[in-house]
This record gives structure tokens, C-alpha cells and sequence, in this order.
């Protein structure tokens, strides 16, 4: 039984740290092609 408890909190805190590890990659990426990448669409007149 305890280490059932165990491993289940290990799981919990590895697919947290995943989770956690996967958005700061998303929001990397994101704000790379953000910076490197123009719009897909023509600029408006300023």
C-alpha cells in the first residue's frame, strides 16, 4: 500500500514537471516564430 501512495505521487509530480516542461517549450516556440516569422496577412496602411 505505501508504495502504491509512492509511486502514485511520483507519477503526479512527473506529469506535472511534463506538463509544466511542455507549455514553457509552446510559449518558447511561440514567441520565436512570433519574432522570425511576418504576419501571414498584408500590413495594414499606418
Amino acid at each position: 500500500m505505501a508504495l502504491n501512495i509512492i509511486s502514485n505521487y511520483a507519477a503526479n509530480v512527473a506529469h506535472r514537471n511534463l506538463s509544466n516542461s511542455d507549455e514553457m517549450a509552446t510559449r518558447s516556440l511561440s514567441k520565436l516564430l512570433h519574432v522570425t516569422m511576418p504576419p501571414p496577412w498584408p500590413s495594414a496602411p499606418a
